[in-house]
């Protein structure tokens, strides 16, 4: 549009932004405005995010409508991913409550070869898309001061919803040995599991090669958000969107990881390699939006291990 001087003058109109208040509840922050000593911040997005007051208090504001991701990070506080889906100018309210009686716990045994497993990490991923992760060493984590027997492991504060559990070696969950399928957990509930790792021990060691352009890519692909997604059989088609993607993950997914290597029993299997150019998607976010590499292969029952290379330069050159 030109004005009276000749000019010519733009109009840009921005979507009126919206807020989420809340409040932590649980982990040093009183329900009765119980100071706390914790440091932590309600985060929303790039220059969107919110201190923790003492009382557990937090105030996010100028968030863009839609469906919204806030994560918790602090001191002491467990990673925490929530949504929200927010209208223009509207204010929503969010609680993380992390009272023992609104959260779950799972624990249990790994055992391999009648014994127990003490060489291993457990991997435990929560959240409505399992995007928030956390570890628990087979022998108790030094650094908390909390010893458990060989073998054990044990997750608190576990938000109550789907879970997937994951073990490897201590030395890298790339050394995966095997993955539950997702199971649910309630509020105050306790899930104790035994886990019997003889029943991968005859599987096939999967190690996938993935390449790009004229580099190898053993350990990761640059600044790139990732997911690998293993299926038996052809797999379920590509998702259209975040809410196929997302039942997919609770559903058909036989595996869910970053790492390289893993086992499988022999078979037909799907490989999906999801790729984003956006850091810190969840595995439906990255399925949705990102790109998309799928590969059909074939596990033998006469190999102890399998080499799977996989080319990623095309989708790799369309998010750049």
């Amino acid at each position: 549009k030109y004005g009276p001087d000749g000019v010519a003058h733009a109009r840009v109109q921005f979507a009126e932004g919206a807020t989420v208040v809340g409040r932590v509840l649980g982990l040093g922050y009183g329900e009765e405005d119980e100071a706390s000593p914790r440091h932590g911040v309600v985060v929303g997005g790039v220059g969107q995010g919110a201190t923790i007051d003492e009382f557990g208090r937090f105030r996010v504001e100028k968030l863009p409508p839609g469906r919204t991701r806030l994560r918790l990070l602090g001191d002491g506080l467990p990673a925490t991913t929530r949504y929200v889906d927010l209208e223009p100018g509207e204010t929503a309210e969010l609680v993380f409550d992390f009272r023992k009686e609104a959260l779950a716990t799972v624990k249990g045994v790994i055992r391999r070869q009648g014994k127990p497993f003490e060489d291993g990490t457990v991997v435990l991923r929560t959240g409505a898309q399992f995007d928030s992760e956390t570890y628990s060493l087979c022998h108790g984590d030094p650094s908390e001061d909390r010893a458990l027997p060989p073998g054990h492991f044990e997750f608190e504060r576990v938000p109550p919803g789907m879970v997937r559990l994951g073990v490897g070696t201590s030395s890298g969950l790339e050394q995966l040995r095997g993955e539950l399928p997702p199971f649910t957990v309630g509020p105050g509930e306790t899930r104790e599991i035994t886990w019997d790792l003889d029943a991968f021990a005859e599987d096939t060691r999967v190690r996938l090669a993935i390449t790009g352009g004229q580099r190898r890519l053993m350990y990761g692909l640059s600044d790139l958000t990732q997911w690998i997604i293993v299926f038996e059989g052809s797999g379920p088609a590509p998702p259209p969107d975040e809410a196929a993607a997302e039942a997919i993950l609770t559903g058909d997914a036989l595996l869910l990881t970053h790492g390289r290597v893993f086992r499988l029993h022999p078979g037909d299997y799907t490989v999906w390699i999801a790729l984003s150019d956006e850091p810190g998607h969840s595995a439906a976010e990255t399925l949705a939006e990102g790109e998309l590499v799928t590969k059909q292969f074939t596990v033998p029952d006469d190999e102890d291990e399998l080499e799977l290379e996989i080319d990623v330069s095309d989708a790799v050159s369309l998010l750049r």
